[in-house]
């Protein structure tokens, strides 16, 4: 290598490696090898450090140009829409002249042409359109021996109702207020009303409702998809043969909720659809009122466009925190508690039905005697650190070493070249 060059590489590039090599020597191992898991990539620092990603939704027409389906009031170009992990989404489908919509299918499968529901992995979702019909009924709704006399049922296009059906369906999700004690029930045709009201009757198995219900305080609830709840009707309960009556405007989700049971250590129960694994609890022995760490992955597989549940963790089937969170179907996320056992103890920590065990020794040391404990095994001595600095201060004081590497480098090549300059005059004279 030539003079000039060893100069230049001495006095420029080595210092830039130099500081390469101490920024990654600073830099976290957990920052260096961060890992995804279901469209949900972690930075390395637990739940809490988390980062979001961009997820798609992929989207199709059926039949092909029968309709148009816009996203957050957009239409995706090419139809893939890119949105950040966990936002929310609303879609609506709009059918073109001739079309009604049907229902949607792949990542949900709802009735309804407006749709909101949150996103955590790559997904792909198809519009369904009908081709619509401006003909009659051929039923007369006073012949039809379900509907009271005078009775006005109309579709959700204004003609006049003609077939019914019902179906059993999973619910979305759990309601805020009580219990479901009973199948949910999918009126069909969806849109389809009733002037005046018309009464529904739901049947219960009084001996699969859970202990400390009173039989007398159920009623049918309808549910609000706006709400993503169950809201209670007035209703009438008749024991002798175990069902319940409404009034009711419309076809919609119905089902019999109790009130909540008030028994000590009770849990509600989960949403049809939920799914929870790799419980972990760290430490896996702690001191008296240190904080306990509780992550698990909760994942939904059912066909709602969204579902809705509750999550519990108990300290020997004591609730000690809880959590709601709304998933669509294959969504992975994980899902963050923290506890602290009140006292000594082995205890039993379950979520949602996994479990592992966590052992509390005790309170502990001051850390200025736990470091005092731990210089009697050293041959030499140093001082106490009573207070360690925080992680953000050794990275301030890590950014205020390299400023000043940086101003010595710059300081030393400026020195050198004043010092070519005035060897230079000092030869030319």
């Amino acid at each position: 290598m030539r003079p000039k060059q060893e100069r230049l590489w001495s006095a420029h590039i080595l210092p830039l490696v130099a500081l390469a090599a101490l920024g990654a020597a600073l830099l976290p191992s957990s920052a260096l090898a961060q890992s995804c898991y279901g469209g949900y990539c972690g930075s390395g620092d637990g739940a809490d450090g988390d980062a979001k990603v961009e997820v798609t939704v992929t989207i199709s027409v059926s039949p092909a140009n029968a309709g148009t389906v816009l996203v957050n009031n957009t239409e995706p170009k090419s139809g893939v829409f890119t949105a950040w992990q966990g936002d929310s989404l609303v879609l609506e489908a709009i059918p073109n002249d001739g079309y009604v919509f049907d229902r949607w299918s792949d990542w949900f499968s709802e009735s309804s042409s407006s749709v909101e529901a949150p996103i955590y992995n790559h997904k792909t979702l198809t519009a369904h359109f009908v081709k619509d019909s401006d003909e009659p009924a051929n039923v007369e709704v006073e012949d039809s021996e379900w509907l009271p006399k005078g009775t006005v049922a109309l579709d959700k296009r204004g003609n006049t109702l003609a077939d019914v059906s019902v179906e059993l369906r999973l619910p979305r999700a759990l309601p805020s207020s009580g219990v479901l004690v009973s199948d949910v029930y999918d009126f069909k045709p969806d849109g389809a009303t009733f002037d005046p009201p018309i009464p529904l009757s739901l049947p219960y198995d009084a001996g699969s409702l859970p202990a400390g219900t009173d039989e007398n305080a159920l009623a049918i609830a309808t549910f609000d998809s706006a709400l993503q709840d169950w809201v209670l009707l007035p209703s009438e309960v008749n024991v002798q043969d175990s069902v319940v009556v409404t009034q009711v405007t419309h076809f919609s989700e119905y089902a019999i909720v109790a009130p909540m049971p008030m028994l000590p250590g009770s849990v509600p129960l989960v949403t049809p659809g939920f799914s929870f694994s790799s419980l972990t609890v760290t430490p896996g022995t702690a001191y008296q009122g240190q904080d306990i760490t509780v992550n698990v992955v909760a994942s939904y597989v059912g066909s709602n466009a969204q579902a809705r549940t509750r999550m519990f963790v108990t300290l020997d089937g004591e609730v000690a925190d809880e959590t709601e969170i709304v998933l669509s179907p294959g969504d992975n996320v994980f899902v963050k508690f923290t506890v602290q056992p009140p006292k000594e103890g082995t205890y039993t920590v379950e979520v949602n039905g996994l479990s592992e065990t966590v052992v509390v020794t005790g309170e502990a040391m001051p850390q200025a005697l736990t470091q005092a404990i731990a210089l009697t095994n050293q041959d030499g001595f140093r001082p106490l650190d009573i207070g360690s600095p925080s992680l953000l201060s050794k990275w301030r004081y890590a950014a205020y070493a390299g400023v000043a590497l940086v101003g010595l480098l710059i300081l030393g090549s400026l020195l050198r070249a004043f010092k070519r300059r005035v060897l230079r005059y000092r030869y030319d004279l």
